[in-house]
């Protein structure tokens, strides 16, 4: 199966739930998609930030060649925050691929990000309305499932199901609160259509739901990181920054970049990390919070990629602990690293996996973790794991 998403941790995020049913493996461009040989592939298609024209372009070429390749079920990863273009995006690949019907469910209980009444509600809080962005930014139709038919039993649920289906609906946008909601989705739409006939949206929530239909075996035991390391956080994500205040207030090294680029600060950062990696210890190097008003920008990540370069040129690091979508992605394009081979996670949602590319990072250990991702004390029960 592939799985076709528009950032790079989200795509990791989402692969690994399938660890147990096979090899995984990332690309990071669409150009490396035949050239992988894998159980799942995924494609980070690196479009959540581009205009949504070239974003839907991105995404097509993704499913042609998925479609050349004769892959038979596809998952299309979503933020579980919904950012990106999410709405267009599914709308390009129905139109595109040979689907009828987008089963489409977001939610993410693990993160307290639910969908009740086709909303939104991160840990409490009402987010945006899914259903509104579907039936607004889309020519495609779409139906609401409610959380009431699908824990109104298996039979009730697929007759709902099957009278949106008559109805030629192609998009139904469901309702999600617990894990279990989501595997009733997935049992209920395999009774009634095989694996590939539908087209899967949603975030890791829905992936691990879908995977544990391919397989029910155990997910493989956490894996380790390989010592020493280097931590790059290019994510501005409060919960981003707040992992890297906890881990400095416990005494793990933590360095912030400059918001002057070309201070001669980024050189000394890189003096800093050779010292703690020959030590063989680990670092994190962090881009500053934004301040008030200021928005995310690039300009972080690719100041991070470069230090990466320097410092796996040497060869000191074993592990990259990479935060950020755009940071990881950025970072493993400068290194010239053309897959990922997923091997397992450091903590749930935190993937570990293994470099694919040419031999100065072919295998060395990455680590990926969406900004707005895990308890605020990760990385200082990483530290001290070892």
């Amino acid at each position: 199966m592939a799985i076709v998403a528009d950032d790079l941790t989200g795509a990791l995020d989402a692969a690994v739930r399938f660890r147990g049913t096979g090899d995984v493996v990332v690309v990071l461009h669409l150009g490396h998609i035949a050239c992988v040989d894998a159980q799942v592939l995924a494609v980070d298609t690196a479009s959540r930030d581009r205009d949504v024209p070239e974003a839907c372009v991105l995404t097509q070429e993704a499913v042609v060649q998925l479609g050349r390749l004769q892959i038979p079920t596809v998952f299309k990863k979503m933020d579980s925050r919904l950012r990106g273009h999410f709405v267009e995006e599914i709308a390009a690949m129905l139109a595109a691929g040979p689907w009828s019907c987008a089963l489409v469910a977001p939610a993410l209980p693990e993160q307290a990000r639910v969908i009740l009444n086709g909303q939104l509600q991160d840990g409490g809080t009402v987010g945006s309305s899914l259903l509104s962005a579907f039936q607004e930014g889309s020519a495609v139709r779409c139906r609401g499932v409610g959380l009431e038919a699908i824990r109104s039993g298996a039979t009730s649920l697929h007759q709902v199901f099957s009278a949106l289906l008559r109805d030629e609906t192609p998009v139904l946008v469901c309702d999600a609160e617990r894990a279990e909601d989501l595997a009733m989705l997935v049992q209920v739409a395999l009774e009634i259509r095989g694996r590939s006939s539908w087209l899967w949206c949603g975030s890791a929530g829905l992936a691990g739901a879908l995977a544990r239909s391919v397989s029910p075996n155990a997910p493989p035991p956490p894996s380790d990181v390989v010592m020493p390391f280097v931590g790059l956080i290019g994510s501005p994500d409060p919960m981003a920054q707040a992992q890297l205040r906890a881990a400095e207030s416990h005494g793990v090294p933590v360095r912030i970049l400059s918001r002057l680029a070309g201070s001669g600060q980024d050189r000394a950062l890189v003096e800093g990390a050779r010292y703690h990696l020959e030590r063989g210890d680990g670092i994190f190097l962090g881009a500053p919070a934004l301040g008030t008003g200021e928005k995310p920008t690039a300009v972080y990540a690719n100041r991070l990629a470069a230090i990466a370069v320097e410092l796996v040129g040497t060869g000191r690091p074993r592990s990259l602990v990479l935060s950020g979508g755009d940071t990881a992605r950025k970072v493993c394009r400068a290194l010239g690293i053309r897959g990922l081979r997923v091997a397992g996670e450091i903590a749930p949602g935190v993937p570990l996996s293994e470099a694919l590319g040419p031999p100065q990072v072919h295998g060395l250990t990455v680590v990926t973790k969406a900004g707005s991702f895990g308890p605020t004390d990760l990385w200082r029960k990483l530290m001290r794991v070892h």
